[in-house]
């Protein structure tokens, strides 16, 4: 091998090196998204630092790859957080040593020069640089939804959905819903994107991607026979989910005719008619120790609409 070689083998492996290091500096250097606005574990939040859920980005985001090239127009504005969190940097590019904070969701910042990818603000009195993509001059937190009123039966159609304390993908998550939950939707966005859901007594709201008005009832089994109730009462439900509203009870010895059972065996579907109301299909547990079969001569027994 020629000696005179070796010098020239050993810059190209250097180089090598060095850019396979300034590689993996440059570029987007935010956690991905999780798809769905789903999440598998509630995130804990504040109101300084609402991030967390997945549909919404659950890290820090950049969008921005290279240094600015462009033209500053200087401003004098308020500008707030648009993503769950975002680093902000002392120079106008992404590496790893210029990160000198983080802003979350809602917090706002005093902006005095942007261009298409770079927003300069006042970070501890200083200059610093945000992706101008994850800045907004309106409020997220502030933005109000105009709801249509509606009452209907909704279920989760991802294994994991957050309910949220405001319509947004970066509002803090009340509670975690389940994949065929059921809940009761009272009102919908005028765009078609949110429910208005009534929680335990407290408003949530929750993404309409994930939730479907169709009855989980629909792929029952259709059967024609009577049961009587074996246990003092029963609740009567509109879904087959132990999460289903309850419309009523039916007492110990009332007779019941079913119309359907469930594919796993756990549901019936009923012929009830709540108070106040006209008869209609309802579900019930079709556990063995909450009823029993009687012949067709027997005639349906009275019901309640107080129970335990």
């Amino acid at each position: 091998m020629n000696k005179n070689l070796k010098p020239v083998i050993a810059v190209a492996g250097a180089s090598l090196a060095f850019s396979i290091i300034f590689t993996g500096l440059v570029g987007c250097d935010n956690t991905p998204s999780g798809g769905d606005e789903t999440t598998t574990m509630p995130s804990i939040h504040n109101t300084s630092d609402p991030s967390g859920s997945t549909a919404d980005p659950s890290g820090s985001t950049d969008d921005v790859t290279t240094e600015d090239p462009n033209v500053y127009t200087e401003v004098n504005e308020t500008v707030y957080v648009t993503v769950a969190q975002v680093n902000i940097r002392s120079e106008a590019k992404v590496t790893a040593t210029n990160i000198v904070g983080t802003g979350f969701y809602g917090n706002s910042f005093t902006r005095v020069k942007y261009s298409d990818n770079w927003s300069v603000v006042l970070y501890d009195g200083e200059e610093a640089y945000i992706s101008s993509d994850c800045l907004s001059t309106t409020d997220p937190t502030k933005v109000t939804l105009e709801f249509d009123p509606i009452d209907r039966t909704v279920y989760v159609t991802t294994e994991k959905l957050n309910l949220r304390e405001q319509p947004n993908s970066e509002g803090i998550i009340h509670a975690i819903a389940t994949k065929d939950q059921a809940l009761v939707a009272i009102g919908i966005s005028k765009d078609s994107k949110w429910y208005k859901i009534n929680y335990n007594e407290t408003i949530v709201y929750a993404s309409a991607d994930c939730l479907d008005d169709r009855l989980i009832g629909s792929d029952f089994t259709a059967v024609d026979k009577k049961v009587q109730i074996t246990v003092d009462t029963l609740n009567v439900r509109k879904a087959p989910s132990t999460d289903g509203e309850v419309v009523g009870v039916v007492a110990k010895n009332a007779v019941v005719t079913v119309v359907g059972v469930s594919p796993d065996g756990n549901w019936y579907k009923i012929k009830y008619t709540p108070a106040g109301g006209s008869e209609d299909e309802y579900y019930m547990s079709a556990g063995s120790n909450y009823s029993k079969p009687v012949d067709d001569s027997v005639t349906e027994g009275e019901t309640t609409t107080a129970g335990k």
